[in-house]
């Protein structure tokens, strides 16, 4: 029960009838557990603590949500339902006394422990130690017994959930429940008017229950009622179904029962665990798949790798000639650079001393004062010019011979990179030239071996023919060639020992689907014409050999 289901039981009642109250509102729980367990011993049980909480509770008035209204018919093992009042008389726990308000709650409390414990009585029910007894021996049977009525039981369900009213009698021994109590069912709630006047108890003892747990009990009852008819009728079909083999006593009819169910359980055991080897099999499958995709995946990235380290190999290298390359040119190019520099610092060590000079006569003739004539003055100054001048453009020409001379450096700077290019190219050219050159050596020997051998066949044929003289050839005559009747047997029948007719293609290699070679003179059928008279296998125009006389039988 909910807590504020409690809280709304304690709270209507006075401080009379607040202890019997609470225990009606649990009286649900209890009786399920003493049906459970009919034969267990009562436990020492007291909520007098509670008259604390109940005497500082403020009274108030509940409303409660409409809901409808679910009918019982049968009481479950003559359990108490509870209405809107309860009872000064119902108990929580067998020893648990009610309070009364005559005293304090120090006095009541040293009472109850004063007064000695009460034998207590067990509620009053329908249970029957015999009936339960046998209802689990007839379940134990039930499990050992191996009947096929899967199908069977779906119907016995399904008629007993379709005719809930006609049922077949049930055994001898199990009879429905049908004590009903004095009152079952839900009490209205009050209305505002009524809630305000002070509460009138019945004459009879009601006890109430809330919504939730009534409709919750209806529906577990309705399923055990449901769950009890089946089995019943279930166990009526398997005890007529039931036939003991005359000779076999109900030991041994239990020991078979036992060993069939042990078989069956571990037929179940072995089905789940192929199943459970099934689906790890599967799992490792699917795990070997995505191992070798991986593995593909990984086998592909380190080809790239190396493909990549191949070409970084190739760009380190070709990098490393090219800065060879270039400190070769610097190096040229820094000592060219450096005769220059020293040339010109010459110069302007030159141009500093003429300057210093110069600066040496004016302060000179500074010094000679304003006595001297001007005009020697002046020729002085443009001596002086023009011989500034004339070596100024000295330098320049040299400068312009040695800049000319650098671009000519670098001009063969760039022919000589040109050439090395060239000669790379070169020996590209050269070495597949070289390759062409293998290849056609390794022909040309080829050629030497096959005309070497076309020479020792036309010296073979050309000497009178010795190879094909007293030789005979295994040939397959025309289809239009007419052959003699005393013609040597072909190949085929010869090897069978049948007899053989003298047409191109004889009728047992037609029937056998077979090749019909003949016998027939080399030089006949090379030349056209056989010089040899007599020839060393008898034969006639054709050079198809004959049989001199009849081929013995085998």
């Amino acid at each position: 029960m909910p807590a504020n289901a409690e809280d709304d039981l304690i709270s209507l009642a006075d401080e009379s009838t607040v202890t019997s109250s609470v225990s009606s509102s649990s009286i649900a729980t209890t009786s399920s557990k003493t049906v459970a367990n009919g034969r267990s011993p009562v436990k020492r049980d007291s909520f007098s603590h509670l008259a604390v909480m109940m005497k500082a509770k403020k009274p108030y008035t509940p409303i409660s949500p409409p809901s409808p209204r679910i009918p019982l018919s049968i009481a479950f093992n003559s359990m108490q339902f509870a209405s809107r009042v309860s009872s000064g008389s119902s108990i929580l726990s067998p020893l648990a006394r009610s309070y009364h308000a005559d005293g304090s709650v120090a006095q009541f409390l040293q009472e109850q422990a004063r007064s000695p414990p009460t034998a207590v009585n067990p509620p009053t029910s329908d249970y029957s130690e015999q009936k339960m007894q046998r209802l689990e021996s007839m379940l134990e049977e039930l499990d050992e017994i191996p009947v096929d009525d899967e199908e069977d039981d779906n119907d016995i369900v399904q008629s007993a959930h379709a005719n809930k009213a006609s049922v077949q009698p049930l055994l001898p021994g199990f009879e429905p429940l049908t004590t009903f109590p004095t009152r079952t069912g839900l009490v209205t709630s009050p209305t505002p008017a009524d809630s305000t006047e002070p509460q009138r108890l019945p004459a009879d003892h009601v006890s109430r229950i809330i919504m939730h747990a009534w409709e919750t009990m209806g529906r577990d009852l309705e399923v055990l009622e449901e769950e009890n008819r089946a089995l019943e009728l279930k166990i009526a079909r398997l005890q007529k179904l039931r036939v003991v083999p005359p000779g076999r006593s109900s030991d041994q009819e239990e020991e078979l029962h036992t060993e069939i169910g042990r078989l069956k359980y571990q037929n179940e055991q072995n089905k789940t665990q192929k199943a459970t080897m099934a689906r790890t099999l599967s799992q490792k499958d699917v795990e070997i798949k995505q191992l070798q995709l991986d593995l593909d995946a990984s086998k592909h990235a380190v080809e790239l790798a190396e493909r990549a380290a191949t070409t970084y190999a190739e760009v380190v290298s070709e990098r490393d000639h090219l800065q060879a390359q270039l400190g070769d040119d610097r190096i040229s190019n820094s000592c060219l650079l450096e005769d220059l520099i020293q040339a010109k610092d010459r110069e302007i060590q030159i141009f500093t001393q003429q300057i210093d000079d110069l600066q040496e006569v004016a302060r000179r003739s500074k010094e000679e004062g304003p006595n001297r004539e001007p005009k020697n003055l002046a020729e002085v100054r443009l001596e002086a010019l023009n011989k500034c001048e004339k070596q100024l453009k000295s330098v320049n020409a040299k400068y312009a011979t040695e800049h000319a001379r650098v671009n000519e450096l670098e001009d063969l700077v760039e022919s000589f990179q040109l050439k090395l290019e060239q000669a790379g190219d070169l020996q590209a050219q050269l070495s597949q030239k070289s390759a062409d050159c293998d290849r056609w050596r390794t022909k040309y020997k080829n050629q030497e071996k096959m005309v070497e051998t076309w020479k020792r066949q036309i010296e073979r044929a050309a000497d009178e023919n010795t190879c094909l003289r007293g030789a005979a050839h295994l040939v397959k005559p025309a289809i239009a060639s007419k052959l003699s009747p005393v013609v040597m047997s072909c190949s085929e029948c010869y090897a069978k020992n049948i007899n053989c007719d003298n047409k191109a293609r004889c009728r047992n290699c037609t029937e056998n689907n077979e090749d019909c070679a003949r016998w027939r003179c080399s030089l006949r059928h090379h030349l056209g014409q056989c010089a040899r008279v007599p020839c060393t296998f008898p034969h006639g125009e054709d050079g198809w050999l004959l049989a001199p006389e009849p081929r013995p039988q085998w």
